[in-house]
């Protein structure tokens, strides 16, 4: 049986889960996100005495003999350990978060998953979100729905590298940026449903709340712009895309154009990618999807 020493950083629709096999290491990152955070607080403002912000740390400690489960629930962060991975798939099945599993003895003794417009992981076994599971490395079946091709997709195996990149200097590595662009712009005008959508991104692209499966498979999607975007984050590559179906509530499933009230046919929005270790990984999704080739700048 093994000790998981787990701390997650939440602020606003983002969170990021740790996890260590040492304590020590897991004491150190406590330190390194704030003076004011030890492990062992279950959860303070990052901020000190902010107890209204939106910025939080916690922290906690699980056993787990084969594997473990880190996610985000209700917008809150959580770990779960299992005796073996089937006792963990059981409990994905009847939980309607999303997250990662790892197993129990982590490779250089610490992993973390990453939530925000999609679930990235580090050093995991596979990956969920809303009752679906994703194999990591694994062939996903699927139709697609451009260029007439009809076959299978294996996701994850477009190879990335981007080298290093400086987010808060674009042209530094300007000629990096705009490489990696033009040859996103081979996604423009193609259209995928929802569902591949999801393949791509993850559930977590939507918030906090829980889209429609079956809404999602009957959703086109289809890819208009792609640029670099700026703000105080830094920079990423953005790519836009409209939908014409809702994923949410009583109107899930129906097309904008015909629900009452509303006068658009398409709603709109993008998936932000930066040039980090998990961006990699959904560049790679996204060059595996609209069959973009290998990334390597």
């Amino acid at each position: 049986m093994a000790k998981i020493f787990w701390i997650a950083e939440r602020e606003d629709d983002t969170m990021e889960v740790f996890a260590f096999n040492n304590k020590r290491k897991a004491e150190e990152k406590a330190m390194e996100l704030a003076p004011h955070f030890s492990f062992g607080d279950t959860e303070i403002p990052k901020e000190e005495d902010d107890d209204f912000g939106d910025h939080w740390l916690y922290s906690g400690t699980i056993d787990a003999k084969e594997c473990f489960l880190l996610y985000r629930e209700n917008g809150m962060p959580g770990a779960e350990g299992f005796d073996s991975e089937d006792e963990a798939r059981e409990w994905v099945d009847d939980s309607d978060g999303a997250g990662a599993c790892f197993p129990a003895k982590l490779k250089g003794g610490m992993s973390d998953v990453y939530f925000s417009s999609a679930i990235e992981a580090n050093g995991e076994r596979w990956t969920f979100s809303e009752y679906e599971i994703y194999e990591n490395k694994t062939t996903f079946k699927y139709i697609p729905t451009f260029e007439s091709f009809i076959g299978s997709l294996e996701l994850n195996e477009a190879k990335v590298k981007l080298g290093r990149m400086d987010v808060n200097n674009v042209d530094k590595h300007l000629e990096k940026w705009e490489a990696v662009l033009d040859i996103l712009k081979g996604s423009i005008g193609k259209t995928i449903s929802g569902a591949d959508l999801k393949k791509v991104i993850g559930n977590q692209q939507f918030g906090q709340q829980d889209a429609d499966n079956k809404a999602m498979k009957a959703a086109k999607v289809e890819i208009t712009d792609v640029r670099i975007a700026t703000s105080t984050f830094g920079a990423q590559w953005s790519i836009d895309y409209k939908y014409d179906t809702e994923f949410f509530g009583n109107n899930a499933g129906l097309k904008f154009k015909d629900i009452p009230g509303l006068d658009y046919e398409f709603a709109t929005n993008d998936i932000s990618i930066a040039p980090t270790p998990k961006g990699s990984k959904t560049l790679a999704r996204v060059a595996d999807m609209f069959r973009l080739g290998d990334i390597i700048i």
